[in-house]
């Protein structure tokens, strides 16, 4: 069985070793410690460098982060890996692609949320065709409970409002590691960009961008310091801007409100919509009752 794990296109082994002793990690805080009032954006983007070393044992940090750490169950990057390495040991996992023998399994890391990491998974079959999902890892306890309510919504939307793009969860599983229970989506794979709101504050020409890379200070990996993007052109502005309003309809529909328990909300600025090229596809919800969508164009 052929396994890989790739950061970003680039192949990293099981501890999450780049080439020319470069180590994989996260850089956006994780959702636990984010509400835990104890992390301000400079502190995190001190620890953040070393905070998979502190997560497995290997350094020590403050008390407090430390017993913050183990008691979220926030997990490392390596664990992350770990976890993705244990489905494929379990038959089943992927049982409506499970069209033949599968010969190989590929992750490739393609970015980070304080709920989840998401990871392009490619599935090779004997027969030579492939598969493709995306796959969420939740950060931590508490991200892991966000993830499944919002995966629940997902579900909803997706049978409720067929006519949206919606990257609806296949498998919701809960998996045992070091730290506990972690919670762990298998979606519908959608190609394509996240995008953002780029204000003044960021930028001339206020609009619509794809985002294809946050960008990180080398000695501070945890401080965003800017983003490789592509503004939308007026012609998929306009289209998004259609998008939007069948996507802020069908949140506030009755129905799809009843069914998720409250109202299921989109944010722009949190990653939660993808542009396709021609669409803009719904890959995450907030999942707090009677939440309020941030929806721009």
């Amino acid at each position: 069985m052929d396994i890989r794990f790739s950061f970003k296109g680039e192949l990293m082994d099981r501890d999450g070793n780049l080439s020319q002793d470069r180590r994989a990690s996260f850089s956006i805080i994780p959702m636990a410690l984010a509400q835990s009032g104890r992390f301000d954006p400079d502190l995190w983007a001190r620890v953040a460098g070393g905070l998979d070393l502190v997560i497995e044992s290997v350094a020590h940090c403050d008390v407090y982060v430390e017993n913050l750490l183990r008691s979220a169950g926030v997990l490392s990057f390596p664990q992350t890996i770990g976890v993705l390495g244990a489905l494929t040991e379990e038959a089943g996992t992927f049982p409506e692609w499970m069209e033949g023998p599968v010969v190989s399994y590929h992750f490739d890391f393609v970015k980070e949320g304080h709920t989840s990491s998401v990871w392009k998974t490619e599935i090779g079959l004997a027969s030579g065709e492939t598969r493709h999902f995306a796959v969420n890892v939740a950060r931590d306890y508490i991200a892991g409970c966000d993830l499944r309510r919002s995966s629940r919504m997902l579900e909803v939307l997706a049978i409720d409002a067929p006519d949206l793009t919606v990257a609806e969860p296949v498998v919701i599983l809960e998996r045992k590691v070091a730290v506990g229970p972690v919670t762990v989506t298998i979606n519908r794979w959608i190609e394509g960009a996240e995008v953002h709101f780029l204000s003044e504050k960021t930028t001339d020409s206020p609009g619509l961008f794809e985002i294809y890379d946050f960008l990180c200070k080398e000695d501070l990996p945890g401080r965003i310091a800017g983003v490789r993007c592509r503004r939308l052109t007026p012609q998929e502005s306009a289209r998004a801007a259609v998008r939007v309003v069948d996507i802020d309809r069908a949140l506030k529909a009755e129905d799809i409100i009843r069914k998720c328990c409250g109202s299921p909300a989109v944010s722009v600025n949190e990653g939660d919509l993808v542009w396709t090229g021609n669409d803009l596809a719904i890959v995450a919800l907030s999942p707090e009752p009677g939440g309020t969508s941030d929806l721009r164009v």
